[in-house]
């Protein structure tokens, strides 16, 4: 199976390609110059021409327009092509009803109108963590009841998910600010009573990375104070 990606531009266009390589696919990465444009009368004859050259049987189109217009090309030029997946149009209402439906489910245990929840789950199941949207969802609820005097602390950030979520509550809710504590060091990061398989997973990361992660994670997070240091460690 070999698959043209066109207009390969774009992290949709990149992504695609990386996965497919992975699976052990071959893949032709098709550069916006490289084709006439495809309102051209000379796309479809130099499509063909690239296609049966590459022994091409797929093609991924990551911009809209281009997927549209390659739906009715292939019909209606018989091209031996099979176009792949839903159009990013389709993909992205797709995905948003889904989001809207796991919100409502959750609303119940959030608190928080569904709207507002949905939007919190997208951007905090953006970001590399181990919270599932349940818990996240108890979490929100969670300030429903509480106190409005105080700050709100995280001890333990890794790349930053909850810190997310804590921080916009707080500012919400309107209590003073969040503090999140962290090392993300090597030595600090071992859980010396877990058994083997997770201690060991604490020399995949790079520290130094997963540090800058959870800088940009927590970039627009309002009244947010971070402590790069162990939790044992006096705070000023």
């Amino acid at each position: 199976m070999t698959t043209i990606i066109f207009p390969y531009a774009g992290q949709a266009a990149e992504d695609y390609a990386d996965a497919a390589e992975e699976r052990g696919e071959e893949v032709l990465r098709i550069y916006p110059d490289m084709l006439p444009r495809i309102h051209s009368d000379k796309f479809i004859g130099a499509l063909s021409t690239m296609g049966e050259y590459f022994h091409a049987t797929h093609i991924y189109c990551p911009a809209a327009s281009v997927h549209h217009f390659m739906r009715g090309a292939i019909k209606e030029h018989n091209l031996p092509l099979k176009l792949i997946g839903e159009s990013p149009i389709q993909q992205a209402m797709s995905a948003h009803r889904k989001l809207m439906k796991r919100a409502a489910e959750l609303q119940p245990l959030a608190k928080i109108p569904v709207v507002e929840l949905a939007g919190v789950l997208k951007v905090a199941m953006n970001i590399y963590g181990e919270s599932t949207d349940e818990k996240i969802a108890a979490m929100v609820g969670v300030f429903d009841s509480a106190a409005k005097e105080g700050h709100v602390m995280e001890i333990g950030c890794l790349a930053g998910r909850t810190a997310c979520v804590l921080g916009y509550m707080s500012v919400r809710s309107g209590i003073s600010s969040l503090i999140t504590i962290d090392p993300h060091s090597a030595a600090e990061g071992v859980q010396h009573e877990s058994p083997a398989l997770l201690t060991e997973l604490t020399n995949e990361w790079d520290w130094e990375v997963l540090a800058e992660m959870f800088g940009v994670n927590t970039t627009f997070v309002l009244d947010h104070t971070h402590a790069r240091c162990s939790s044992a460690s006096p705070l000023s």
